[in-house]
């Protein structure tokens, strides 16, 4: 089987701490929105998670008589739950236990490789792939593999200090930058992924009762408010946080505007302003849409187990 890689980001040059703003994209980081290929020996097969997963449940029984085919046990993917210790993606775990054959090296999504390259993967014994259910399961789980680990590059490369300017007394501003560790702030959200995963607790429901992506404001206060403790404990959020370059409104977090100078709460005569919002926004999205994608995507497989 080959994979091909995503489309990657050339233009923007993170050295000069510039943003393609808006995107939560850099350069050396790939459109996780894009549509991933696939040859599976009998030509190209495209997949987009965005088409047929997070925005749309029409393949739903396909892809719940795939997942029974790769022969996934209950109580095999309580075990993995288990050891998950949020260092990488609960789908890449299950990549590997029924997808891959175990001789694939660990970078086989190659951050390296340019456009269009094909990576050749070897699948695991016994996968029907004749049948269209599995091929749809094998498609699934290696896209949002590919897609949670392009979404993790990209906050490593977001993951520059947070920039603000400070001036005391009116002088003149000066440049600063607090450090965030938003690697760690991923790996413990997991943890509260895995927790909530092993309580058989559903995700966050619109009024639709659809498990619809953080992004979206009925279901957006839920994921921030899951995660402020683990926020509000990481010390250069934390400091954000108290010096109100941060704030929380209606259980969600909101970075003040870069064209606002915000007083220290203690020290008056000392304000500061962000540099970009993009700094806090994009990291903390790419980890909330992470944490939708294993929430929701591993709760679909309990269901489907009947666990």
């Amino acid at each position: 089987m080959s994979f091909r890689n995503l489309t990657i980001v050339a233009a923007t040059d993170y050295n000069n701490q510039t943003r393609e703003g808006g995107k939560g994209i850099v350069a050396g980081s790939k459109i996780p929105h894009s549509n991933i290929h696939f040859d599976l020996g009998s030509g190209d097969v495209s997949y987009n998670i965005d088409d047929m997963w997070t925005n749309s449940r029409a393949g739903k029984v396909t892809l719940e008589k795939g997942i029974h085919n790769l022969r996934i046990k209950k109580h095999e993917l309580r075990n993995l739950l288990v050891a998950w210790n949020g260092s990488r993606s609960i789908f890449d775990v299950l990549a590997e236990e029924y997808v891959l054959d175990g001789t694939n090296p660990a970078n086989w999504r190659r951050p390296g490789m340019g456009d269009g390259d094909n990576i050749q993967i070897q699948l695991a014994d016994g996968l029907a792939l004749n049948s269209q259910y599995t091929r749809r399961a094998v498609l699934h789980l290696l896209s949002m593999s590919a897609g949670i680990f392009w979404r993790e590059r990209t906050i490593s490369l977001l993951s520059g200090n947070v920039r603000y300017k400070e001036k005391v007394n009116n002088g003149q501003p000066a440049d600063k930058t607090v450090a965030v560790n938003w690697a760690s702030v991923t790996a413990q959200v997991r943890g509260v992924v895995r927790d909530k995963l092993r309580r058989h607790q559903d995700p966050p429901k619109n009024d639709d009762h659809l498990d619809v992506p953080p992004s979206n404001p009925a279901v957006g206060p839920s994921y921030d408010a899951a995660i402020a403790e683990i926020l509000e404990q990481e010390a250069g959020f934390r400091w954000l946080f108290e010096k109100g370059l941060i704030k929380k409104a209606h259980g969600q977090y909101d970075p003040a505007s870069a064209a606002t100078w915000v007083r220290d709460p203690a020290l008056q005569t000392t304000k500061r302003q962000l540099v970009s919002t993009d700094d806090v926004i994009q990291p903390l999205n790419h980890i909330r849409f992470i944490m939708y994608m294993e929430w929701r995507g591993v709760r679909e497989i309990q269901k489907v187990l009947n666990d």
